[in-house]
């Protein structure tokens, strides 16, 4: 399931990758601010880079573990176990809303160095998103 999960993510990624290499688009973005005459000046290269995919892979690692555990815990008791899972839950719900403001802020161009939290919110998604998997195969078996 966690394999199936990380493919339905990495779609976005490949087709950022296939599009970059085959697509006819201008290779070099600026934006620009205007003067009184609607000409263009002060302009900046917005960098290419892949970021925006990146965050949209963590999203649906992340939303695609939280489906399963958003379900009525039917009156019992919760164990020890269950809050660790809820408080893993939490924190996935916490990195699919901060990979989301990430990609808002990319998508914008007002990011400023995004690397290093968006690779912090991949990285944290597949991590619990595994252990997630685990824990469940385990409690299955």
């Amino acid at each position: 399931m966690w394999v199936g999960d990380i493919m339905v993510g990495l779609i976005p990624l490949l087709a950022d990758s296939v599009l970059e290499n085959y697509a006819q688009v201008p290779k070099r973005l600026a934006r620009c601010q205007q003067d009184a005459a609607g000409m263009p000046i002060a302009c900046t290269w917005i960098r290419d880079s892949s970021e925006a995919e990146f965050c949209i892979f963590a999203v649906v690692v992340a939303g695609l573990t939280l489906l399963p555990m958003i379900q009525p815990s039917g009156g019992r008791t919760p164990t020890v176990g269950d809050w660790a899972r809820y408080v893993a839950g939490l924190g996935l719900l916490v990195i699919t809303v901060a990979a989301g403001i990430l990609y808002g802020l990319i998508a914008s161009g007002i990011n400023g160095d995004t690397t290093v939290p968006v690779r912090a919110a991949l990285v944290g998604a597949l991590a619990v998103s595994f252990i997630l998997t685990l824990d469940r195969a385990a409690r299955d078996s």
